[in-house]
C-alpha cells in the first residue's frame, strides 16, 4: 500500500507519457532520473513544466516544489539539448544498434559478433562530442558497453 505521502504525476510530452508514483520528500533531480528510466530521455537534457512553473532546481522536494498528488507535468528538451541534439541522436542510435546485436548474440557465431562489435565501436569513435562532457560520458559508456559484449563472446571461445 502506497504512503500517505505518494503522489502520482502524469507525465507528458516528447513522444512519452508514463505514470510515476513519488514519494514528497523525493527530489526533482530523483523525478528527473525516474522519467529518463521510462523515456531513455538523460536528466541533464530534461525541463519539466508544472502548473505554469519550470522545475531547475533539482535538490527541491516535490513538496517544496509544490508538486501535489495528480500533478501533470510536461516534459520538454532543455537549452543544452538544443546544443547537443546531433551528437546525443547519434548515440541513441548507436545504443540501439548496440542492444539490438546483444539481443542476438547468443544466435550469432563469436567472430561475426565481434566484428559486428568493432564497427560499432568505430562509430562511436567518429562521433563528434564537440566538446561536451556530456556526449564524451554517453560515448564511454557505449563503448564500454559494446567492449564489454565482445568480452563476454570471447570468454565462450
Amino acid at each position: 500500500m502506497a504512503s500517505p505521502d505518494t503522489r502520482t504525476l502524469k507525465v507528458s510530452g516528447l513522444g512519452h507519457s508514463i505514470t510515476l508514483d513519488m514519494e514528497g520528500t523525493s527530489t526533482i533531480a530523483a523525478l528527473q532520473e525516474e522519467i529518463a528510466k521510462e523515456t531513455q530521455i538523460p536528466a541533464i537534457y530534461q525541463r519539466l513544466l508544472a502548473r505554469g512553473k519550470k522545475f531547475d532546481i533539482s535538490n527541491l522536494t516535490l513538496v517544496e516544489a509544490g508538486i501535489e498528488h495528480r500533478t501533470k507535468i510536461m516534459l520538454m528538451h532543455n537549452a543544452l539539448y538544443a546544443q547537443e541534439k546531433e551528437g546525443f541522436e547519434v548515440l541513441s542510435k548507436l545504443s540501439q544498434e548496440i542492444d539490438n546485436l546483444h539481443s542476438k548474440r547468443a544466435s550469432t557465431p563469436t567472430n561475426m559478433l565481434s566484428e559486428l562489435i568493432t564497427r560499432i565501436c568505430c562509430k562511436l569513435d567518429e562521433v563528434d562530442v564537440k566538446g561536451s562532457e556530456n556526449l564524451r560520458a554517453q560515448r564511454k559508456a557505449l563503448l564500454q558497453k559494446a567492449e564489454s559484449m565482445d568480452a563476454n563472446s570471447n570468454d565462450k571461445t
